[in-house]
């Protein structure tokens, strides 16, 4: 569902879903019993409004996920035929929207408590199904849990057996030593050594490194777990970009990478979200025509396995990375990325509107894309030197739905910060309300620890303190922070340029995976 945008009908279907909720839990007295409907239920309201991009309106569905989601964690809720998702899929899933409703926010605290335990559960069933979740040597991988079991198997103390044996009830022996993993398939064997027991496990146990590997057996268990991971890694990614992490953020893209290399059928449907984190890190790293070629990589995937959102927002990415450049041939090259998908938008937003009598919001652009889309398009058109005729409006509304709406602070300080430069560099304007968004823009990115954003910032404070004529004395100390905010970035810049191998691997982006990638015909996507 991530990126596809919400579809028609979707406000009549969440109607229905709350009603038929209520009355559950109106006529069972034992809420623990309807736990995991009630999970369920909060889980899709929450992922619908998330498609939408409403951000604002998740806070309150967030809490009611955690309250259920105690509840199934600690067992209290009630095991009934009631199925779905199995139980760490669930929580998976759920901590997984928890983190993505928080981190627009800038609770980045929260996002990661969130993010890490939901990859506790998601790895944990990963590894009790066999599968690497970043590919690696099956063999390998049986011969390492081999000498383990066997290190433990020896470890521990040898049974003691009684002569005579007292019997069980079913006619074995009570003191029957278990083997140190159980299985449905093995048979207790009274004379069996420690490293007997490990070896005939181990030969029982087949484990999963590659897409060849899980074609052996049915990839229905593994394939949500791969999918989930794939999200919790991207959300990673986004979380220490912003807080420039660069070096954290570089290897959480790797390892994306390493996800799709491994399963890259599996994981096609997602696989432009590697390319996308590709991107996102080189463009951080001032790698700019790089990052635009990931980006294009991306939008072509998504328009081939993925969702006509996701090569939206892939577009509307590159046209950012072409903006960097500053030539008018880049300008020229980034509006035309970002046109179509402002035109679709408006497609889109024209459909909803003609019918007065039963607007589907549902069926409205994702917001948050059309923040990114409008911002990007007034920073071009700024670029090309139309700042108040075009820029300005369209910067505006980027910001009001940014604000209102995706909650998304960087995007609200990144708008802040253009839309006071305009007004600083119109000189006529109001350099008050100019000083106001500028402070604005400086004290949510630095709560986000945005250097980037925070010195684009001082730059425009510098400015805009010269013009006003401030104290020589005050005018000094901002640039002086400045200088020091500036040197703190360039060190951190410099260091996560220093892996050149990892930057050839991020320019490079899939390596031979597009064949494993094509459908099998026997497939049904949906």
């Amino acid at each position: 569902l991530r990126g596809r945008g919400a579809g028609s009908g979707e406000a009549v279907a969440s109607k229905a879903a709350d009603e038929a909720v209520a009355a559950l839990m109106a006529k069972e007295k034992d809420k623990a019993a309807v736990a995991h409907v009630r999970l369920h239920h909060h889980i899709l309201k929450t992922c619908g409004k998330l498609m939408a991009g409403d951000v604002a309106s998740t806070q309150g569905e967030a809490q009611k996920i955690q309250n259920v989601l105690k509840l199934v964690e600690d067992g209290v809720a009630t095991e009934n035929e009631y199925g779905w998702l199995p139980i760490p899929a669930m929580i998976t899933l759920a901590r997984l929207l928890n983190a993505e409703a928080a981190r627009p926010l800038g609770k980045f605290s929260d996002a990661r408590k969130e993010i890490e335990l939901a990859m506790k559960a998601c790895d944990g069933a990963l590894m009790v199904l066999g599968v690497l979740p970043e590919g690696g040597d099956a063999v390998a991988a049986a011969e390492q849990e081999r000498a383990k079991l066997e290190k433990e198997a020896k470890e521990k103390p040898p049974a003691v057996v009684a002569s005579p044996e007292p019997k069980s009830p079913a006619g074995g022996s009570a003191k029957t030593r278990a083997s140190p993993r159980k299985s449905p398939r093995s048979k207790p064997a009274p004379a069996a050594s420690p490293a007997a027991s490990a070896d005939q496990e181990i030969e029982l146990r087949q484990w999963v490194g590659s897409e060849t590997d899980l074609a052996y057996r049915t990839a229905a268990d593994a394939g949500p777990y791969l999918f989930l991971r794939m999200y919790l890694l991207q959300s990673l990614v986004a979380i220490e970009l912003t807080s420039t992490k660069l070096n954290s953020a570089a290897q959480r893209a790797e390892r994306m990478r390493a996800m799709i290399e491994a399963y890259p059928r599996t994981l096609r449907r997602c696989a432009h979200e590697a390319d996308m984190a590709e991107g996102y890190v080189l463009h951080s790293l001032g790698k700019f025509h790089d990052a635009a070629v990931r980006f294009s990589a991306a939008a072509d995937l998504a328009e081939a396995f993925g969702t006509p959102a996701g090569k939206d927002i892939a577009s509307v990415c590159g046209a950012l990375s072409e903006l960097a450049d500053g030539s008018p041939e880049a300008i020229s090259r980034a509006l035309d990325l970002v046109r179509p998908v402002l035109t679709r938008h408006e497609e889109m937003i024209a459909a909803v509107n003609a019918n007065e009598n039963e607007k589907d919001l549902g069926a409205a652009p994702n917001c948050v894309h059309q923040a990114a889309a409008l911002f990007v398009s007034g920073y071009a058109t700024l670029r090309q030197g139309d700042a108040s005729q075009e820029a300005k409006p369209k910067l505006s509304k980027a910001l009001k739905l940014a604000h209102s709406q995706c909650c998304n602070h960087q995007l609200v300080a990144q708008s802040l910060s253009l839309i006071g430069g305009i007004v600083l560099d119109a000189r006529g304007g109001d350099l008050s309300q100019s000083l106001d968004m500028l402070q604005s823009s400086f004290t949510l990115s630095k709560a986000q620890e945005d250097m980037p954003a925070q010195i684009g910032c001082l730059v425009s404070l510098l400015k805009l303190h010269k013009l006003k004529g401030s104290d020589k004395e005050e005018q000094d100390a901002l640039r002086s922070y400045h200088a020091r905010k500036a040197g703190a970035y360039e060190t951190i810049l410099k260091t996560a340029l220093e892996d050149e191998d990892r930057l050839k691997r991020l320019t490079a982006g899939a390596q031979n995976v597009d064949e494993e990638m094509e459908p099998v015909e026997e497939e049904f996507d949906e």
